[in-house]
């Protein structure tokens, strides 16, 4: 699961019990990123290089960043945590909250990347707040029977 945006980024896959986090890329668009590689690329930039290098990604917007995407393949399990309380109401989801990630749509040049919730409810990854940390509990596909459908919220 990586939105077509995020092709042109280094990626990599998902591995079970590797700590990720919401991270807006050069390409405006918000994915998942390793909170190590957010962290030391964050550290590596400081003071007028962080602040060069920012004003080089406003006009270089397609220059690949230093923080490769962590690409969820459809079925991951994610342990949710540090979610602002605004979040927590308008979705109705809490830190230790278990998500399951998913394609809400094969579509070319479209959102699709999202969580479906413990209460049902499926939320792209746009409308959720950069720096949501998860833990990956599981990159297998786990078939759910008698599963209810799901509620896509998009605004």
């Amino acid at each position: 699961m990586c939105d077509y945006s995020l092709y042109a980024i280094p990626n990599r896959l998902a591995e079970d019990g590797e700590r990720v986090a919401l991270y807006r890329f050069g390409t405006g668009t918000i994915g998942f990123a390793s909170c190590g590689d957010v962290q030391s690329n964050q550290t590596r930039q400081r003071g007028w290089k962080k602040f060069c290098s920012e004003m080089k990604a406003l006009l270089l917007p397609r220059r690949c960043p230093g923080v490769p995407a962590v690409c969820m393949p459809p079925g991951t399990r994610l342990l949710m945590s540090n979610i602002p309380v605004e979040i927590q109401r308008v979705h109705g989801m809490h830190s230790g909250d278990a998500v399951v990630a998913t394609e809400i749509s094969s579509r070319s040049y479209s959102y699709r990347d999202a969580l479906i919730l413990p209460n049902g409810k499926c939320v792209l990854l746009q409308e959720l707040p950069e720096g949501l940390e998860a833990l990956v509990l599981s990159t297998a596909l786990e078939v759910v029977e008698n599963a209810e459908p799901v509620e896509v919220f998009v605004r």
